[in-house]
């Protein structure tokens, strides 16, 4: 049963951010086609590719910067794996990460129907799928799960004051113990006509939607720089740029 609800959602990959600080690592290059690894795939191959081992044969990417060099890699690189991937494109404005899962439920490019999977192109995850989907299956009256990562690890000092604000101790760049947000989200078929029946202004992300948080659950399956590799900027890409992904996805259930 839980693998029939997996099967049965749209896998939706976020490809459609410009990449701002990511040019400190590539001009040219979109941050999710930039190579990585030992053996070097770009990062949203590393992304998805646990999803692909499970057995996902569809996945829609959304474009919005460079799309016809996305769609040029793409075709390409997911062409070996036989499965198949439709587009989604943000071709006059920006839309955000809801916005384009809203627009593509309007224009019924995605099913109303079916759950949807929300996921970042340039974050790689490495966590025991099902796990996931049963804690999201368990408790379907709360819509959606987001996958999160636990005890991260900051990269400032922290200051302990007193009510006075008088610093009375100092903790060097310490494990702070509290949920992150991966923006892995599994969201249930039943939240979708609240998503197209929401009034927003464009871009926007789900992250900034009160009634998303509301109907959310958490579970914690990633740590950071472990099993939870995001790539934000040249700081990540160099800290985590020659780590073998295909290693560590090789103990994924």
């Amino acid at each position: 049963m839980i693998e029939d609800y997996i099967f049965d959602s749209q896998f939706v990959v976020h490809a459609g951010g410009i990449g701002e600080r990511w040019k400190g690592v590539s001009l040219k290059t979109p941050k999710p086609l930039t190579k990585v690894g030992k053996v070097k795939k770009p990062i949203i191959e590393y992304a998805i590719l646990p999803f692909i081992n499970f057995g996902v044969k569809k996945f829609y990417i959304t474009l919005y910067y460079k799309i016809n060099i996305f769609k040029k890699y793409l075709e390409k690189i997911f062409s070996k794996y036989k499965i198949e991937i439709e587009f989604l494109e943000e071709k006059n404005k920006r839309l955000g990460r809801l916005g384009i899962v809203k627009k593509s439920l309007e224009e019924g490019k995605l099913d109303i129907n079916k759950n949807i999977i929300s996921m970042n192109a340039s974050d790689i995850l490495i966590f025991d799928i099902k796990k996931a989907f049963d804690f999201h299956f368990s408790n379907l009256n709360i819509p959606i799960t987001i996958v999160a990562s636990k005890n991260f690890k900051t990269s400032f000092g922290i200051l302990e004051v007193d009510e006075k604000n008088k610093v009375i101790g100092f903790e060097e760049k310490p494990f702070l113990n509290f949920f992150t947000n991966t923006a892995f989200y599994i969201i249930d078929k039943s939240f979708n006509k609240k998503i197209l029946e929401m009034k927003i202004n464009y871009p926007k992300n789900f992250e900034e939607i009160k009634e998303f948080w509301e109907n959310s659950k958490v579970i914690a399956l990633v740590e950071h720089g472990k099993t939870w590799f995001p790539f934000k900027d040249l700081k990540d890409y160099r800290e985590f740029g020659n780590l073998d992904f295909l290693f560590l996805q090789s103990f994924l259930k």
